[in-house]
């Protein structure tokens, strides 16, 4: 356990930093200098100056843990999966009657525990970006019995506790993000999750499980909340940088507008990827593509009033390179609360 002064240093010190990140900027002294009349030379993909939204579909998740015959949970996956990334915002997700009729029409089983035929894979995937498959690969359930106790406070009064039995049910998903039409894996991720519950007893002969079902519906629940960031980084927001200034007394200092904000989810003290896209030169087949490179990673300062607008605060070592033009993208990040929780467990 962490001693409560150390548990206060920590949020005090957690507040400190996450307030240092938003710090309000003097825009007074920035204007626009020689290097903010600069383009980037490459010209942005139609998508990403279009903020195009991905069109997602979750299909059934399959269950290959020893419920399989008796559960159903993977229904119950599927769904809280489809939930997240309806409120992860930024995407298009399909519902649920929707895959069922596409799936029944093509006769297609999606699910990790199976192998997906790419042409089949391709038809399904028609004017859908992302398809997310996954499997249930592990749920167990235990009891643990805790004999009936008794112990004395400060003050010298005794107080007993009765005995109980604990129920805990675990399972484990795996997650595949698959990209269409391709079918290549865009992410992959594997997710725990765990639910306990106790209830008085008056031996441990019946100290036994109440309902399997439950209480792994809920494990699964669990599991996918866990799987926040994963999806973040999963669906980027992408955007571009549409103006830049320069601190008046130092060329070094400079800023980038970019049109991602606040409907995007991003706040001050964000983090987001700057990147260029470049033309690359296939030697081998004589072709040519277009591919992302990341020149630098920016803090977002100010969220401006509208809806679509920020700024970031350029790092100084790549001052002389970001230019109008460039893209951005941005990163998942975990909320204060999150990282206290962690930091005190």
């Amino acid at each position: 356990m962490v001693p409560i002064i150390n548990r206060s240093l920590l949020f005090i010190t957690l507040l400190v930093i996450t307030s240092g990140c938003a710090a309000t900027l003097n825009l007074a002294k920035y204007h626009e200098a020689g290097i903010d009349d600069k383009t980037c030379p490459t010209e942005l993909p139609n998508y990403v100056k279009e903020k195009k939204r991905p069109r997602v579909a979750v299909l059934p998740i399959s269950d290959t843990s020893q419920f399989k015959s008796s559960l159903s949970l993977g229904p119950a996956a599927q769904d809280s999966l489809t939930q997240l990334i309806v409120a992860s915002g930024g995407v298009e997700v399909l519902e649920r009657s929707q895959i069922e009729n596409f799936m029944q029409e093509m006769k297609f089983q999606g699910g990790m525990g199976v192998e997906i035929d790419p042409d089949q894979f391709i038809k399904i995937a028609k004017d859908i970006d992302t398809v997310f498959v996954g499997a249930i690969t592990s749920a167990t359930v235990s009891t643990s019995f805790s004999e009936a106790g008794s112990w004395k406070d400060k003050k010298g009064n005794t107080h007993t506790s009765p005995a109980s039995c604990t129920e805990e049910g675990k399972v484990t998903i795996n997650i595949r993000a698959l990209s269409s039409p391709s079918g290549t894996i865009q992410n992959s991720f594997q997710v725990k999750g765990r639910k306990s519950k106790s209830h008085e007893v008056r031996s441990s002969a019946e100290c036994k499980v109440q309902n399997s079902g439950g209480l792994l519906s809920e494990a699964v629940n669990k599991a996918i909340d866990d799987a926040r960031e994963d999806i973040a980084n999963t669906f980027p927001a992408l955007g571009y940088i549409y103006k830049t200034q320069t601190d008046k007394n130092d060329p070094r200092q400079r800023v980038a507008y970019i049109n991602l904000g606040k409907s995007d989810g991003l706040e001050p003290g964000n983090k987001i990827d700057i990147i260029e896209f470049s033309q690359e030169k296939d030697k081998v087949r004589g072709t040519t593509r277009i591919v992302p490179k990341i020149i630098t990673e920016a803090v977002v300062s100010e969220t401006q009033f509208l809806p679509d607008s920020s700024i970031l605060l350029i790092p100084e070592d790549a001052s002389d390179c970001v230019l109008v033009g460039h893209a951005v993208r941005t990163k998942a990040n975990v909320s204060v609360l999150r990282m206290i929780n962690k930091a005190l467990k």
